[in-house]
């Protein structure tokens, strides 16, 4: 049985009086394709932030590679291999695309306090070599046109592709892509499953997403995890959550289910 690189036991989230996240548990291993879905409200961007760094957990445990990072800040989490994407895209929109892309690359680069105030020979060799790596990842998601132009200039489907691309040059071990076909066309929703399809094929990473759009999260998750009132209540295959009664229940609807 493969080993699970990241894991969370017993996770909990309250805020005041309200538990947002219960007892949550999640085992995820080396490049599975995964869907965190359920109503709103759920808890689902809950469970992101904690698995994530960007918030700290009331209780429970997360572990990657099997060391305890729970707690810990967002940086070491970034760190440590996890990068995400938000709800809503969070660009530099006066930068530049390639600007946006380096400076995601700048947060992974091992470089001293002397080196970045001076520009030593080491860091002009370093930068010269995170530029080149920004070229290939715009190069190979079909953005390098597209290098100079502003973020805030891009069509929203660009952006979202930016924003994917540039969590990607954090070269991380797993991606939490928050409802990223959120705003997008069906065409557009057609290419994003390609892109994210792509990411994983070639990155080999694991990749978790919450999404709405159900074509996103059938056509491209092999495995779908079910979040109700801050629960886990369904884990299985597409077809599975498909065919489960507790899903119908919560969230997709017979409607859905029968269409």
């Amino acid at each position: 049985m493969t080993k699970a690189i990241l894991e969370a036991r017993n996770l909990g989230k309250s805020f005041g009086g309200v538990r947002a996240v219960d007892r949550f548990e999640i085992e995820l291993k080396k490049s599975e394709l995964v869907g965190l879905i359920g109503p709103n409200g759920a808890g689902k961007s809950t469970v992101f932030n904690l698995l994530s760094g960007a918030i700290k957990p009331t209780d429970g445990t997360i572990h990657l590679f099997g060391k305890d990072i729970t707690g810990k800040k967002m940086v070491d989490f970034a760190q440590a291999g996890i990068a995400r994407t938000f709800q809503n895209i969070r660009l530099l929109e006066e930068q530049t695309v390639f600007e946006n892309v380096l400076a995601a690359t700048h947060k992974s680069a091992n470089r001293n306090f002397f080196a970045n105030l001076f520009h030593t020979k080491t860091w002009r060799r370093e930068e010269m070599v995170l530029q080149e790596r920004v070229e290939l990842l715009l190069e190979t998601f079909s953005l390098l046109d597209k290098r100079n132009e502003l973020a805030n200039n891009l069509s929203y489907g660009d952006q979202r592709r930016v924003e994917i691309v540039r969590a990607l040059a954090t070269d991380p071990e797993v991606l939490f892509l928050d409802e990223p076909a959120a705003g997008m066309n069906p065409a557009e929703g057609k290419e994003l499953v390609q892109l994210i399809e792509q990411v994983q094929k070639d990155y080999n990473i694991t990749v978790v997403l919450i999404e709405h759009d159900m074509d996103v999260v059938m056509d491209l998750c092999e495995r779908i995890l079910v979040l109700d009132y801050g629960k886990l209540i369904f884990s299985g295959t597409p077809q599975e959550v498909m065919a489960s009664d507790a899903v119908r229940s919560a969230y997709l609807g017979d409607d859905l289910i029968n269409a």
